[in-house]
């Protein structure tokens, strides 16, 4: 009698399906696994055939080699905002060719979308106003600046600048970790009572991105 080809539950990590990500090359078609059952028969027995148990629109499944494959290039973000999670479950159902009735098997496979950095800060306003006035001490704060980024881990995590051109020979300096900027060199209105800088906003990716906030303006009170 022809054995069940008996497959084990198997956990599949879809390294990088997302639809604006070039560097990774996962596009329409590519290869997210491949699932495996092992029948210990001999000829027809032995062959074993791999189909959804239901139907799955973002996936093909070879019913020979077991290879599963993307149908659509896959976005993380917009999976979290469409479901709540980057991650799909499904049951593969491995059969042999033995006769008169194949036996079969099945499976659990998730395929877990993972993150890649493809979304740069977005600072939460186009320009940032403060005044101070010129008799303020050394370290005392004018604004604080704010950028968010929808990747996660360190694509996700936002460290700011100034950049250095618009600093004024380093009147302002700013936290990379909280955005907050500060005074740090006395302040003369008659000299100069507006000021411009440009801050920009870097994730800590591998490969990182950036935004820049167009304008801060702490303007001198008199």
């Amino acid at each position: 009698m022809a054995r069940a080809a008996r497959s084990q539950r198997i956990f599949l990590l879809l390294l990088c399906a997302l639809a604006r990500c070039a560097a990774s090359g996962q596009r329409r078609g590519s290869l997210v696994g491949q699932v495996f059952a092992e029948d210990k028969d001999f000829g027809p027995n032995s062959e074993v055939r791999y189909t959804f148990e239901t139907p799955q629109p973002n996936f093909e499944l070879n019913a020979v080699t077991g290879e599963l494959t993307s149908t659509l290039k896959l976005d993380r973000e917009s999976l979290m905002r469409q479901r709540g999670a980057a991650v799909f479950s499904f049951v593969v159902v491995s059969s042999d060719q033995g006769l008169p009735k194949p036996l079969r098997d099945q499976a659990k496979v998730q395929v877990y979308i993972q993150d890649i950095n493809d979304n740069p800060p977005k600072f939460t306003k186009d320009i940032y106003q403060a005044s101070i006035s010129e008799s303020a001490q050394n370290m005392t704060q004018l604004l604080r600046v704010s950028a968010s980024d929808v990747d996660e881990n360190k694509n996700g995590l936002v460290h700011y600048r100034i950049v250095e051109a618009t600093n004024n020979h380093g009147t302002f300096s700013i936290s990379p970790n909280t955005g907050s900027i500060f005074l740090v060199k006395k302040l003369d209105f008659e000299t100069q009572s507006l000021y411009k800088l440009n801050v920009t906003a870097k994730d800590g990716g591998r490969l990182p991105r950036s935004s820049v906030a167009p304008e801060c303006k702490p303007s001198d009170l008199d």
